[in-house]
C-alpha cells in the first residue's frame, strides 16, 4: 500500500508536469541537457581560452567555469528552439495533443525511474515481504525496468552488457569481482 501511494504521487506529479509543459518542450528539455553536457565536455577548452583572454580568470577556476558556461549556453539555445517549436504547435492548434503526449511521456519516464529504484531496492532486499504483498503495483513495476533494459540492450549492445554485469553483481550478493577492483 505504501509503495502504491508513493508511486501514485510520483505519477500524478509527472503527468501534471508533462501536461503542463507538453511533449515538444519535454523532448527539447531532455535534448538540451544531453547536448549541453556533450558540448561542455567537447568544447569547454575553447570557452576557457576565451575566458582567460577576455577576463584573465585564474587557471584554477577556469575549467569548471568554462564547463558550466558552455553547458548553460547550449542548454539555453536548445530550449529556445524548443519554445519556438512549442509555439508552432500552438499556432497549428495541436496544443492539446502536445500536452496529452507530454503527460504520457512523463508518466512513462516516472514509471521507469520508479521501477528502477524498486528493482535496485528489491535486489538489495530492502523491502519486507509484507510491504511487497500489500502492493498492487509492485509486481508490474518491478518487471518494467528489466524489460526496458532488455530493449535498450538489444538496441545498444554495449548498454546491454552493462545491465547484465549489474544483474550478475546483484546475484552474487553484491560482491565485486576482484578483476574489477584491480582495474580501478
Amino acid at each position: 500500500m505504501i509503495i502504491d501511494l508513493v508511486y501514485g504521487g510520483i505519477i500524478a506529479i509527472a503527468v501534471f508536469r508533462g501536461f503542463r509543459f507538453g511533449l515538444v518542450f519535454s523532448i527539447f528539455w531532455l535534448i538540451s541537457i544531453v547536448a549541453g553536457i556533450l558540448a561542455a565536455v567537447s568544447l569547454s577548452h575553447i570557452t576557457a581560452s576565451y575566458l582567460e583572454r577576455w577576463f584573465h580568470i585564474a587557471p584554477a577556476f577556469l575549467p569548471l567555469l568554462a564547463f558550466l558556461l558552455t553547458m548553460v549556453l547550449v542548454v539555453m539555445v536548445v530550449r529556445m528552439l524548443g519554445k519556438l517549436m512549442d509555439g508552432l504547435f500552438k499556432v497549428l492548434q495541436l496544443s492539446t495533443l502536445n500536452k496529452l503526449a507530454g503527460a504520457l511521456v512523463w508518466g512513462v519516464i516516472a514509471s521507469l525511474l520508479f521501477s528502477t529504484v524498486l528493482w535496485y531496492a528489491n535486489n538489495m532486499s530492502v523491502f519486507k515481504p509484507e510491504l511487497i504483498a500489500d502492493s498492487k503495483v509492485f509486481s508490474p513495476l518491478i518487471a518494467f525496468a528489466p524489460f526496458t533494459m532488455d530493449i535498450i540492450g538489444s538496441l545498444l549492445p554495449s548498454a546491454g552488457s552493462i545491465f547484465d554485469r549489474l544483474q550478475e553483481w546483484f546475484d552474487s550478493a553484491g560482491q565485486l569481482p576482484t578483476s574489477d577492483l584491480r582495474a580501478v
